[in-house]
């Protein structure tokens, strides 16, 4: 069924997926994580990746909406509590959603992280060791699912 027209956002079925709406919450439960659920260095690992992965420049191609959602992990990152870092350990990265993920936090981040993976969205000409990274959690959030977003028609 053909809800629309434009980029796509009415008829993709990855926007089902997640909501990007949560984001801002979930990196905010993801600050009350660090020392308890993760580790602290878990804890900036997955920080620098996250604000990596939102500020990257990236071709999003027809998928449109992944960048605007791109955008709300952006604004969810940047007031976060952290050690500075440019840098990132992609093995911290990996055991830290490992954790989250049997946890059941950050389902909507990591939703978002699965759908660009299977979308084939490439991190490579922005930091290879984005790419990296993601393609080693990819097992780990591929079955994740986010909340089902309300959409305003």
């Amino acid at each position: 069924m053909d809800l629309g027209h434009g980029d796509g956002w009415l008829t993709d079925p990855d926007i089902k997926l997640f909501d990007s709406n949560k984001f801002q919450s979930e990196v905010q439960q993801l600050e009350q994580d660090e020392g308890t659920s993760v580790t602290e260095d878990q804890y900036a690992s997955l920080v620098a990746f996250l604000t990596g992965v939102a500020n990257a420049q990236v071709d999003f191609g027809q998928k449109t909406s992944l960048q605007g959602d791109q955008s709300m992990l952006q604004s969810a990152v940047q007031n976060v509590s952290a050690p500075a870092a440019d840098e990132f350990d992609p093995d911290q990265v990996y055991d830290c959603v490992a954790q989250l993920v049997q946890e059941g936090h950050c389902n909507n981040i990591f939703a978002y992280l699965a759908v660009m993976h299977k979308d084939q969205i490439d991190f490579t000409s922005a930091s290879p060791e984005i790419q990296t990274a993601l393609d080693s959690i990819s097992q780990e959030i591929a079955d994740v699912k986010g909340d089902q977003p309300i959409l305003a028609l």
